[in-house]
């Protein structure tokens, strides 16, 4: 019951969001861009797609070689497609890797081992997409005031966020800092709650050079997703780099894991169509990007939800 009323309650997020958004946009500038979109990029956007779930399938088979648990690339791309089925109706920020937990480990063995693991690779992913974000904003300085003033109040709070998430992979492979923190929370909490906590750490897991290769695949992965909302733009017809498409990207995606919404519904279309109109574009074609991002996800979702059927 408490699962049902949490779906209801992300399903009224989502529908009061889309309400707003239908009351204020000009629904004949909204149907004008949706027939005009170029349907070539729409394609190579959503194949843009595909190859971020190839990626991340990539950095999980690095991560799990010479483990306890043997899996293939194949079969974890195909844990990920699932993954992206449930995360329609899972809260985005931790549905789907719940789902990837319970595929990859359904035998019950590694299950602490593979947790760390995902927290591993979300930090990673988390750290990139956030210098993705801020980066490209202060490359250029010719943007409207209204951003110049967003990048003020949001670069403390980022700043802090990547040196916490870095902070943390940085603990997971050193052991001599491991150790020290370990002894600092010992005098703060139970001594036997901090064992169990770091007992279940895996030690020696991740090196340097799996550090840097995680990184690479987390870069290469990001890059691969801004190219598929560059070409969503590029549908559009819209006049932005690759650079603004990098910045916007970042941020919508990051808005987008909150888990209020259903899939993001609401929180993304809202999002762009924010963002464009400070960049005096026309919000309804932030909308109609939301729109056609959420076809994709849909169409993958549909794809693992195939996969689920046939998974044994």
């Amino acid at each position: 019951m408490k699962k049902q009323t949490k779906l209801l309650i992300k399903f009224l997020a989502s529908f009061l969001l889309v309400f707003y958004l239908a009351a204020e946009v000009d629904w004949g500038e909204l149907t004008r861009s949706f027939v005009n979109v170029n349907i070539i990029d729409y394609v190579i956007s959503a194949g843009f797609a595909v190859v971020v779930s190839c990626t991340l399938a990539q950095k999980y088979y690095v991560l799990l070689k010479g483990s306890n648990i043997n899996k293939t690339f194949s079969s974890l791309l195909k844990i990920n497609f699932i993954s992206r089925f449930y995360a329609l109706f899972l809260p985005s920020a931790v549905g789907r890797e719940a789902v990837r937990w319970l595929k990859v480990t359904k035998n019950k063995t590694g299950r602490s081992f593979f947790f760390f693991t995902i927290v591993y690779e979300r930090m990673t992913s988390f750290i990139v997409i956030l210098l993705f974000g801020i980066l490209p904003l202060y490359s250029q300085s010719i943007y409207p005031e209204a951003v110049e003033t967003l990048k003020v109040k949001l670069l403390p709070l980022l700043i802090t966020m990547i040196f916490a998430a870095l902070s943390f992979l940085i603990l997971y492979i050193s052991m001599d800092l491991r150790v020290k923190l370990k002894s600092i929370l010992e005098k703060i909490f139970p001594v036997n709650i901090i064992e169990k906590l770091f007992n279940k750490v895996p030690e020696g897991h991740i090196t340097v050079d799996t550090f840097f290769l995680i990184i690479l695949f987390s870069v290469l992965g990001q890059l691969f997703f801004i190219t598929r909302m560059f070409f969503l733009f590029k549908a559009l017809a819209l006049p932005l780099s690759i650079i603004e498409a990098a910045w916007i990207a970042s941020v919508t995606l990051l808005l987008q894991i909150l888990p209020i919404s259903f899939a993001g519904l609401g929180i993304r279309e809202g999002a762009l169509a924010y963002i464009f109109l400070l960049l005096g574009l026309s919000p309804e074609k932030g909308i109609v990007v939301g729109g056609l991002f959420f076809s994709q996800m849909v169409l993958l979702a549909s794809f693992g939800a195939v996969l689920n059927y046939f998974d044994e």
